[in-house]
């Protein structure tokens, strides 16, 4: 998929000498990547930062300037003309413009920045894009979230197939970050087999569904090595500014420790960071499901309860029966597009009584097998997806 920067490039290079084929060139990219593309378009013909909101305007009088100046020296004047004269004449934010081939320009300016390996952004200009985006978010009131990704057991990987196979691995997982990402986002290279991924006007609950993303195309990866398949897995954490933290350094450090949370829980989890005790985030969940209590057998004792929020590690009921603290018991908790219910073991950590005889109790999963917590991940990330109405349909 090309990007807008690319985009403009091509169309300056194809209409350069025709203005007006070179403007519906523009306006037809705008018309398929957004208003922000106008920022762009100026960055890439003068390498001016120009806020998203004056950028249009600045675009549609620069058209307006070239009309004024095929009037007056009777000829069509090529777009660097057209463009230094605005800058050096009307806007006057270019003081000493330096003539330069566009391609050599952006082919310096471009391999300045990017990761030679994967393609995506350096650890160098991390910092700048940091700055820029964390300045932009907080103008204009606006959530920053921060995705921390490092794979699993990669050094093991290097050891036992070599590094040309390492290489091949980080190629392929920087591409699932490319087609997963949005037009907006930006996918860096962090540092060996870490990436990080800034999302602009992004809750940490929106990451955490485009993070799942990345991490289940990351698990679907596969390199045949001598008949087998070698599969990768990655772990991630997820901040956001300013929730988290208004000083953007800061929210990364978050992010990273919320990745090492997740390599201790097992690895191939996205956890998102959190200043209480909570692992994993929670979704409302109102279900009739069963319980049983486990400590007294010879009774039966199976009784209906109401489900109120649901998490990875946890679940809140509400029930007419009361159970002690640090009882054992057994729910049937059902899922959607399963035909039975998920049962899973777990122990009780709080209740409280209400007037009206029933009580809420808290309940926390005892060490469940790894496709049943596999399974109740997905489920949570799915119903997280519907509820925010967040990634557009890309298939």
């Amino acid at each position: 998929m090309k990007t807008t920067r690319s985009k403009i490039i091509k169309g300056i290079s194809d209409y350069s000498n025709d203005f007006d084929k070179l403007n519906i060139e523009f306006n037809k990219i705008v018309k398929e990547d957004g208003e922000k593309a106008y920022q762009i378009i100026l960055h890439v013909l003068s390498h001016l930062n120009i806020e998203d909101e004056k950028a249009k305007k600045v675009w549609k009088e620069i058209v307006k300037h070239h009309k004024s100046l095929c009037k007056s020296l009777k000829r069509e004047p090529n777009i660097s003309t057209t463009f230094c004269d605005y800058f050096c004449s009307i806007n006057k934010s270019l003081k000493s413009p330096k003539i330069i081939d566009l391609h050599i320009f952006e082919d310096n300016e471009k391999f300045s920045k990017l990761d030679c390996l994967t393609g995506l952004y350096n650890r160098r200009h991390f910092d700048e894009i940091l700055k820029k985006e964390s300045a932009r978010a907080l103008r204009h009131n606006q959530e920053l979230s921060i995705l921390f990704l490092d794979l699993d057991n990669f050094k093991r990987i290097n050891d036992t197939f070599g590094h040309l196979v390492g290489d091949e691995i980080l190629i392929k997982v920087a591409q699932v970050v490319m087609d997963v990402i949005r037009l907006e986002d930006l996918a860096v290279r962090y540092g060996g087999e870490e990436f990080v991924v800034v999302l602009p006007q992004t809750q940490k609950f929106q990451s955490l569904v485009l993070a799942e993303r990345i991490r289940i195309g990351v698990e679907e990866l596969g390199i045949l090595i001598d008949g087998e398949k070698l599969i990768t897995t990655i772990s991630g954490g997820i901040s956001t500014f300013p929730q988290d933290s208004d000083d953007c350094k800061r929210v990364v450090d978050y992010a990273d420790k919320a990745m090492y949370q997740a390599k201790g829980e097992g690895k191939n989890e996205i956890i998102l960071y959190s200043q209480d005790k909570r692992k994993y985030f929670r979704i409302d969940y109102f279900k009739n499901i069963t319980i049983t209590n486990i400590e007294n057998q010879d009774v039966v004792n199976s009784i209906n309860a109401l489900g109120k929020n649901l998490s990875k590690d946890g679940i809140l009921i509400e029930s007419t029966k009361y159970y002690k603290i640090g009882c054992k018991i057994t729910l049937n908790i059902p899922l959607s597009k399963r035909e039975i219910p998920l049962i899973i073991t777990g122990t009780v950590v709080r209740i409280e009584a209400f007037s009206s005889g029933s009580y809420e109790i808290g309940i926390s999963f005892l060490k469940m097998n790894k496709d049943f917590k596999k399974e109740l991940g997905q489920f949570l990330i799915s119903t997280l997806s519907l509820s925010t109405n967040f990634l557009k349909q890309t298939g």
